[in-house]
């Protein structure tokens, strides 16, 4: 789905917000060679936090094999805290 490919790099860029600054630039550059529905567009911010969950899991099903480092308490709080601004910043004045 276009939806989900475009919110793999927007949400890599979210992770750094220094870069999210590409965004514009990356979407005009996709808009050059390929067309671009509005619902695929729309669906980027939707798809965002839900990459981000699946990442989560990711980290979670190989923490046998990747350690526990990484699933500390500050890490987890920074998961948390990226999750919760996405949703005020880009989800909760779409709902209303």
């Amino acid at each position: 789905m276009v939806g989900y490919d475009l919110a793999v790099y927007l949400w890599n860029k979210a992770l750094n917000p220094a870069t999210l600054n590409l965004w514009p630039s990356f979407l005009q550059g996709y808009r050059s060679v390929l067309p671009l529905a509005s619902k695929d567009l729309d669906a980027t911010v939707l798809f965002v936090p839900i990459r981000h969950i699946w990442l989560l899991g990711e980290y979670a099903a190989n923490a046998s094999i990747w350690g526990l480092d990484h699933l500390s308490t500050a890490w987890l709080d920074r998961q948390v805290a990226f999750l919760r601004n996405w949703e005020e910043q880009h989800l909760l004045t779409r709902l209303f």
